[in-house]
């Protein structure tokens, strides 16, 4: 298994943070910025929510229902009561149109103005999906072009790695669709060149998050810790792609510390307000009983039939 990415980043909360050997260019001023209040989620189908179908239940109810949840979910449920504002722009369907979908998304995230951007697979089928292999790279420059849109206007934004899939038998992405190894190494390493020059960009190690978890390894992300294979804890989905209920909040808390890593970045006060991100209290904040549908579900509905998690792509929420 390749460890080219995975040396001294066992813990998530000291992965996030770029080291550059270029210089950071500075965007703004610090001195000036407030609390965060107003949060844009962008993306592909792991913000959204893909397949991630669970049993709840509001408080006065007594029956549970099946219900999708996304990252927004997640996040609302985890910083009441700071009341905070959300713009859900992740989509089910930024696969099949990477390029429309990321350059509509930025222009709703710049009239929108938001505080902080998370857009953890925003970046996903810019490397991924059905392209020759050497032009790959030439595209994650164009999914680099349109998030320094964001980037340069001093917003927050949080980004992901791409993970390595080469080798992955999954019904929902041919093997056509997956980089080979080298060229997501490569992708990787480009995403953090990028990210090390703007001070206001942090980055998630999916990478090494996808590596560890397939070795069976411990995971440490920032005061969280999981061991899926000696709790039994399915991350990934039976699709071998998108992440479970558990697997989303793992990805949530890696979010969350990078995105507070960025305020150590600029050498600012912390802006984010406390978020309750672990995995048992969002469990009972949330009212959620079954965590995960069934392969049969899954393979019955695909990935084009499933709508938009509880108002769909575009979605501005508030949990008061």
């Amino acid at each position: 298994m390749p460890r080219s990415l995975q040396a001294g980043l066992m813990v998530v909360g000291l992965a996030v943070v770029a080291t550059a050997q270029e210089p950071t260019d500075r965007v703004g001023d610090s001195s000036n910025r407030g609390a965060i209040q107003r949060v844009a989620i962008i993306g592909a189908s792991a913000s959204a929510g893909f397949g991630v179908v669970v049993q709840q239940a509001e408080p006065e109810e007594e029956q549970f229902a099946k219900t999708m949840l996304n990252m927004q979910d997640l996040y609302m449920a985890a910083d009441d009561p700071h009341d905070l504002l959300y713009l859900d722009l992740s989509s089910h369907m930024f696969f099949s149109r990477p390029r429309t979908y990321g350059e509509s998304t930025i222009d709703r995230v710049i009239e929108w103005e938001p505080d902080l951007v998370l857009g953890v697979d925003f970046l996903f089928w810019f490397v991924y999906g059905t392209m020759p292999e050497t032009n790959r790279l030439k595209f994650l420059e164009e999914g680099l072009t349109l998030l320094d849109r964001i980037a340069s206007r001093g917003t927050p934004m949080v980004i992901g790695e791409v993970p390595d899939l080469e080798g992955t038998e999954s019904f929902v992405i041919g093997s056509h669709q997956i980089p080979k190894r080298g060229t997501s190494l490569l992708a990787n390493q480009r995403i953090n060149q990028w990210a090390a020059r703007r001070d206001n960009v942090a980055v998630v190690p999916l990478y090494t998050l996808t590596e560890q978890l397939a070795a069976g390894e411990e995971i440490i992300v920032g005061s969280h810790q999981w061991k899926p294979t000696e709790h039994g804890i399915r991350m990934i989905a039976v699709d071998k792609l998108h992440p479970t209920f558990d697997g989303m909040i793992c990805l949530a808390q890696a979010v969350e510390v990078a995105a507070r890593s960025i305020a150590s970045i600029r050498r600012e006060p912390e802006r984010l307000p406390p978020m309750e991100l672990d995995r048992d209290a969002l469990v009972v904040r949330m009212r959620v009983r079954r965590l995960e549908p069934s392969r049969k579900r899954a393979e019955r509905e695909g990935p084009l039939s499933t709508p938009g998690a509880w108002g769909g792509a575009g979605s501005c929420r508030s949990e008061r």
